[in-house]
């Protein structure tokens, strides 16, 4: 089952070592957040609608 944008979780920040979105655990916060993030499509969800939210906070733009 697909999820929209609005059924995306809200991140909930627990350290670099948990995917704010779902809570389990990775072996680092940098390439094995970004292979996560790329097999889970609920938490890919997530961290698009989070990016979103920021771009305009900060100079440049993340690639994914």
């Amino acid at each position: 089952m697909a999820h929209n944008s609005q059924s995306a979780p809200s991140p909930r920040w627990s350290g670099p070592k948990r995917c704010p979105f779902c809570g389990c655990e990775l072996d680092n916060g940098g390439e094995a957040f970004v292979r996560h993030v790329d097999v889970s499509e609920e938490c890919h969800e997530g961290f698009e609608r989070w990016r979103t939210n920021i771009v305009g906070d900060m100079k440049g733009e993340w690639t994914s």
